[in-house]
Parts: structure tokens; C-alpha cells; sequence
């Protein structure tokens, strides 16, 4: 128990909130640990195996096996580990299949194969493959097809990367139905042979065994990096005197620990991260989309833009993950700001970067900064998002031509929950009410880039409420990044 307490206490850089909890924590189980002490040996047991096991795995067991001989299996099932798992996974028992009658012996074979083939590739997305598992008295034979092969191969003659991406979801995945519940796994370097899509499909297979394990793993590939968990990252370095320390927050650690993480970010957003030296964070797509469509439409008509050969614009997914890229960039030495939606969340995470992080207050611009006077006057001076600068009549124009193949007729403003302000919100609650589903902000913000595409595209159209906004949002973007 001491032990115990001691280690949480000792958690490097915790905040305030944690330790609260921390110390909440020890005076509930001080209040129990006499029963503890005081209970029979029995009960004691059964609370130990309520803990985790914790299981390490610098290797796995590939499938090397083309052919399996029944009767050797079954005599010794532990040198066949990852066969014998493949056949509890499809749920093919060999002894019970050996007794019956060869039409019978096709039958579970096909529906095995039929099953890990399914599962494969749910996951494996390189291609698609067909794992056919035959019995033919007394072998077991085991073949793999895909689109470009001239004829079924043996597992031994695929490349290294499906051979190991195969036999770690039989593994692994039969091992979370049985022994690998309720278990810490300890992956060292998980993935070496896949290349980058590979790996991609390794981290969806992670998520899919987190669900009854809890998954720790090295690595050093940008490609295990899930940009939208950027909060499970440890960062370990070997400091002089110290040995091996953990670092509790990634963004404490020095630049070269960072790289993997600013490859791994870069890499998924599509366009190149970190290519130009002033950059802008968004929260989401809709956000990009709109500000290079706006932007690029106002460069050609001589007014206030953006110069994206200079300035690149990065959707990060949500306000909550700006804390992260801020400090990336700012680490890197490059010129940034931020903007942000001006309601709950985007008011926290504001307070969050300038008192928690110390990003300067002119790098983080909210929305409500560039509304104009109108808009205020009008009392829509709070809850502001990217689409609440844009005049409601062409938005709404946008959103009837980007629904035009679902809703046969045009959406009115009259129709419209006038005590929303939110544009995005009031679409929401009219599609929901109607039967429509869900309202995608991401398919109105393409319709409105190709709209202001169009060379007959005026003024007009945009809206003047439009324009003045986006001429704020844009004199003091520049303004900020000059």
C-alpha cells in the first residue's frame, strides 16, 4: 500500500485536478485496507485475480506452416501456436473434423475459410484476399489468393508484412475471446515489416483490442501515431544520471523525440505539414474550405485574402486537439495563429492555451473578433462558427444545392427554428425534424468552393454581410502573421 500511494504521488507533472483525485483515492482505500488486512485468504485471491496480467511480446509466432499434418498437431499443439489459434478463431475443432466424412469435412472448411477471409479483411486493407483453409486426409492446407495473383499461394510465399499482419491477428485476436481479457499488452516495435498503409491498418486492429485490453506499444513509426489521440502519447528518453525517463506530456520533450509526431500529423492530413513557415490552425475541414474558397475568390477580386503561398491552413478535428499542434509549431520555431469558434468550448480552450500553455494572446484569434457591426447589433455576437460569417441567404442557397439530390424542394429561411443562431444548428434541426439525418457541414462547405468558383460568381451573391466578415477575418489573419 505504501508503495502504492508513494508511486502516485510521484506522477510527474500532474495537475491540480489529478492530485485532488489522487489524494481522494488514497483516503477511500485507507478507509478499507484494515478489512483488507483482516480478510480471509480466500477473498484475498480472488481481488488479486481481479488485476490486470500483464503479458510483453517482443515477437510474434508468424504462420509458417503451408501444411499441417492432423495427427501431429494434435499430439503437439503447442508447436503449431498460431495454426492452433487460427482454428479456435473460425471455430474449427481437428479432431471433431477428422471423424467426419469428407462432403461434411468440405463444408467446415469452406465456412472457416469463409470467416478469416471476412475478418482479414475487415482490417487488411492492401487488397482484397481470400485465405482458403482445405483438409486434405491427413494435412491441413492453407492458401492465400488475392486480385493480382495468377494462383493461390502459400502463407510462406507472401511478402513479410501480410505474413506478420496475419499471424498477428489470429493471434491476437483469437487472444482477446480467451487469455488476452482484461491484460496489459506490452508490444515492443509492433508493425516493422508493414509498410506505411500497412501500419495504418495495424492501428485499427489496436483499437478493435482495446476494447478488453489496455495496449501499451513502442515504437518509432510516425504511422502507429493516431493524430486523433495525441493525448495516449508517452514520450521515453534516456537522460545522463537517470536512465530511461517518461515523459508524462509529449510536448515537454525535446524536438527529436517529436519528429515521429509531426511526421505522423503531416502525414494525414494530406497536404504536406509544416511546408510553409506561417501557418493557420482550423478546427475542421468546413472551416479550410471555406476560407480558401472565400480567400481565393476576393484575390481575384482585388480585395483583403490569404496568400496561401505562404500561409498553410491546417484542419486539426476540433478545438481540443489546438493545444497539441500549437505547440508543435511553436517548438519548430514557426509563425502561427490560431482560430477558433467563439462559444464554451472555444472560450476554454483559448484560456487553456494562454494560461496553461503560454501562447501569446495575438496568436489566438476567435471568430467574434471579425463579425461586424450588423451582426452584434442583431445579437449574434456569441456562438460563432465559420459558417455564422457567411450571409444566410447564400448559405442557404448553399445548402439547397448541396442537398438538391435529397430534398426535392428548396429549404426556406421562413421554414427555419428562428431562436437558432447557429446556421449549422438550424439546418440540423430542420433535417432531423423532417426525417433527413444528419446535416454535413463538409458537403455545404465544398458546395459553396465550387460556387465561388464559378466565373458569373458576384458580390451580389456572396452577401455584403459575407463580405465584411471575411475582409475582417483576413486583414487580421495578415496582420498577425506579417
Amino acid at each position: 500500500m505504501n508503495t502504492f500511494y508513494d508511486n502516485l504521488k510521484a506522477l510527474p507533472d500532474t495537475d491540480q485536478p489529478i492530485v485532488n483525485d489522487i489524494e481522494n483515492t488514497i483516503k477511500r482505500i485507507e478507509e478499507i485496507k484494515g478489512e483488507l488486512i483482516e480478510m480471509p485468504r480466500d477473498n484475498v485471491h480472488k481481488i488479486l485475480k481481479l488485476m490486470p496480467s500483464f503479458i510483453y511480446f517482443d515477437d510474434i509466432n508468424i504462420l509458417k506452416e503451408d501444411t499441417v499434418n492432423i495427427n501431429d498437431f494434435l499430439k503437439n499443439k503447442s508447436k503449431y501456436k498460431t495454426f492452433d489459434n487460427l482454428l479456435k478463431l473460425v471455430r474449427l475443432n481437428a479432431e471433431e473434423l477428422k471423424k467426419k466424412p469428407p462432403s461434411q469435412q468440405r463444408i467446415y472448411t469452406k465456412k472457416a475459410s469463409k470467416k478469416i477471409t471476412g475478418e482479414i479483411n475487415e482490417f487488411w486493407k492492401q487488397g482484397e484476399y481470400e485465405v482458403e483453409i482445405t483438409y486434405n486426409t491427413p494435412d491441413f492446407v492453407i492458401m492465400i489468393e488475392d486480385e493480382t495473383s495468377a494462383e493461390p499461394t502459400p502463407p510462406s510465399k507472401r511478402s513479410k508484412g501480410f505474413q506478420w499482419f496475419l499471424s498477428f491477428y489470429i493471434n491476437f485476436m483469437q487472444g482477446s475471446k480467451g487469455v488476452l481479457r482484461n491484460t496489459v499488452l506490452l508490444l515492443d516495435d509492433p508493425g516493422v515489416h508493414l509498410h506505411a498503409e500497412g501500419q495504418k491498418n495495424l492501428l485499427s486492429t489496436l483499437e478493435k483490442l482495446k476494447e478488453n485490453n489496455q495496449i501499451i506499444y513502442a515504437t518509432h513509426s510516425p504511422f502507429l501515431i493516431d493524430k486523433n489521440n495525441l493525448d495516449r502519447i508517452k514520450i521515453l528518453e534516456k537522460e545522463k544520471n537517470k536512465g530511461t525517463v517518461v515523459k508524462e506530456k509529449f510536448h515537454d520533450s525535446e524536438l527529436d523525440a517529436l519528429a515521429p509526431i509531426r511526421a505522423a500529423i503531416g502525414a494525414t492530413i494530406g497536404d504536406s505539414l509544416f511546408t510553409n513557415k506561417k501557418n493557420m490552425i482550423v478546427e475542421g475541414f468546413s472551416d479550410y474550405l471555406i476560407i480558401e474558397a472565400v480567400s481565393n475568390y476576393f484575390e481575384r477580386n482585388k480585395k483583403e485574402c490569404l496568400d496561401f503561398s505562404k500561409t498553410a491552413i491546417i484542419p486539426v478535428g476540433g478545438a481540443d486537439k489546438f493545444p497539441y499542434f500549437a505547440l508543435l509549431l511553436e517548438k519548430e520555431n514557426f509563425s502561427f495563429i490560431t482560430v477558433l469558434d467563439y462559444d464554451t468550448q472555444g472560450i476554454r480552450v483559448k484560456k487553456e492555451l494562454e494560461e496553461r500553455y503560454n501562447i501569446k494572446e495575438d496568436i489566438v484569434i476567435m471568430l467574434n473578433e471579425c463579425v461586424s457591426d450588423k451582426m452584434k447589433r442583431g445579437g449574434r455576437g456569441r456562438d460563432i462558427e465559420i459558417e455564422d460569417l457567411i450571409d444566410e441567404k447564400f448559405y442557404n442557397r448553399a445548402v439547397n444545392e448541396a442537398y438538391s439530390k435529397i430534398i426535392r424542394k428548396d429549404i426556406t429561411l421562413y421554414e427555419l427554428d428562428t431562436a437558432i443562431t447557429k446556421h449549422t444548428k438550424k439546418y440540423a434541426e430542420f433535417l432531423k425534424n423532417k426525417g433527413f439525418g444528419k446535416f454535413d457541414k463538409v458537403l455545404v462547405a465544398r458546395q459553396i468552393n465550387k460556387m465561388t468558383l464559378d466565373s458569373s460568381f458576384k458580390d451580389d451573391k456572396l452577401g455584403t454581410l459575407t463580405t465584411e466578415n471575411f475582409e475582417r477575418l483576413f486583414k487580421i489573419i495578415n496582420e498577425r502573421l506579417a
